[in-house]
């Protein structure tokens, strides 16, 4: 018997290759993938001294794909490389490299602004904050400042470097070195990223050494009605009367009924307490009596605050304090009880502002409504009527009496105005059609 042997196929010979050698990654990050096309199996490694680039897998067998991941390159160019070795000595490895280029920063730079400004003889704690959009958050800027006019005593020209940007938009704080050692404007000119920015016009401040500032309450320091007759020829009475020492026409305006302070601090001399009336004052001559305007000085008088007659809504009690100094997320306090007739307008929105224009409400004001309407207040004499001569800090005693707060959303240094804004409601909580005397027994502003 003869028997035939089968004869066997030859071994298919190692085949390998890769769809590239070179891989440009993009500075921002992203992926790559390495297409493989091979009969036999292979391994995947990138080299050791790197951590921004990754691989899905290490290994596979015949044809496939490595996919590469590489983060965003926040530093300098850099580069790594990916070596996938079959599993067969008759072919070799591929050697594919990576590189990633540096990101081009695209950063700009806004208008320089002052939080908080400087204070005379306060050493290295003057800010300047200078916006910047579209940073990748790798840069480093040199900002050179310089200083001029009268505030730059005891400050020298000096470069800040700032390395301290996150990716997209902020602002750059910036240490001022020194200690402002004169009163007065400042000028700051800036130049940084081979550009002059707008330079900052600021003034140096006084250090305070008092907080509260205003207190109209000559009732608590136990002034009488004569005392305040006499302070019609104060130096800061801007009243309406013809007993002012400067009218209305000499300066505040015809729409301005202003009174005098009842206190002088150092510096806010010139602070003063107006009211600003749709109505005329169209009584006088009344009985010399609490509640009553001493014989021919009409307009305002000691009740135990002061009083005025006419006001309607929307007219306001006027406070101005010509120098105050209050940081960015600083506290502006009001301390205050109202009073009045009945049919007066007794019910006040409290609001401040830094340029007679453009006015803020205090916080958390209380709404009552009437007929359908809802009116907003914070001070209000309407249920209690037969308190309207009591003198409290004490809201159980006097239901007008209480204390509001601001917060400051930028800093302020200078002027400051505070109204008290009628809402239209009267002292029976209705609507007012009457113009009776309202009250001011007392205002405290502080500040923190």
């Amino acid at each position: 018997m003869v028997f035939a042997c089968e004869k066997q196929k030859p071994a298919e010979p190692a085949s390998f290759s890769v769809d590239k050698t070179e891989i440009k990654a993009d500075p921002e990050g992203g992926s790559s993938s390495v297409v493989i096309t091979s009969n036999v199996g292979w391994t995947a490694s990138l080299s050791s001294d790197q951590d921004w680039a990754t691989i899905d897998k290490t290994s596979g067998k015949g044809n496939g794909n490595v996919m590469l991941t590489f983060a965003e390159n926040l530093g300098d160019e850099r580069s790594a490389v990916l070596t996938i070795t079959p599993d067969s000595k008759d072919v070799a490895a591929a050697v594919i490299n990576i590189n990633q280029a540096a990101q081009r920063s695209e950063m700009r730079l806004g208008d320089p602004f002052v939080e908080n400004p400087p204070v005379k003889g306060v050493v290295d704690a003057f800010e300047i904050k200078i916006p910047y959009f579209d940073a990748i958050g790798n840069e480093s800027v040199d900002f050179s400042l310089t200083f001029s006019d009268v505030g730059a005593a005891g400050l020298e020209a000096q470069t800040i470097t700032c390395n301290t940007f996150t990716k997209g938009s902020g602002n750059a704080t910036l240490l001022v070195l020194g200690t402002p050692g004169t009163l007065g404007p400042l000028s700051i000119a800036i130049s940084a990223m081979d550009e002059s920015l707008n330079p900052i016009e600021v003034k140096v401040i006084e250090q305070l050494t008092h907080t509260s500032y205003i207190n109209w309450n000559n009732y608590s320091i136990g002034w009488i009605r004569a005392i305040c007759n006499l302070l019609r020829g104060s130096a800061y009475d801007y009243s309406w009367t013809s007993q002012a020492l400067n009218p209305t026409t000499s300066g505040v305006g015809t729409d301005h009924k202003v009174l005098p302070t009842g206190t002088t601090l150092t510096g806010c001399e010139d602070a003063y307490l107006s009211l600003v009336c749709a109505n005329p004052i169209v009584a006088a001559g009344q009985s010399d009596q609490p509640g009553g305007t001493p014989p021919g000085l009409a307009g305002y008088q000691f009740n135990p605050g002061y009083q005025v007659q006419g006001m309607i809504k929307d007219d306001y009690i006027f406070v101005y304090i010509p120098k105050v100094s209050v940081k960015a997320g600083g506290k502006i306090t009001v301390e205050s009880s109202v009073g009045g007739a009945k049919a007066a307008a007794n019910a006040y929105l409290v609001e401040y502002s830094t340029d007679n224009k453009n006015w803020t409400a205090f916080a958390d004001p209380k709404t009552l409504t009437v007929e359908g309407t809802d009116y907003l207040y914070h001070f209000m004499y309407a249920t209690a009527y037969n308190t309207r001569y009591v003198y409290s800090r004490n809201d159980t005693e006097d239901p007008s009496y209480g204390v509001i707060t601001a917060t400051a959303s930028s800093a302020i240094n200078g002027s400051l105005y505070i109204r008290f804004r009628c809402n239209g409601i009267n002292g029976a909580s209705v609507v007012q059609t009457g113009t009776g005397w309202s009250d001011i027994k007392f205002i405290d502003v502080s500040f923190d």
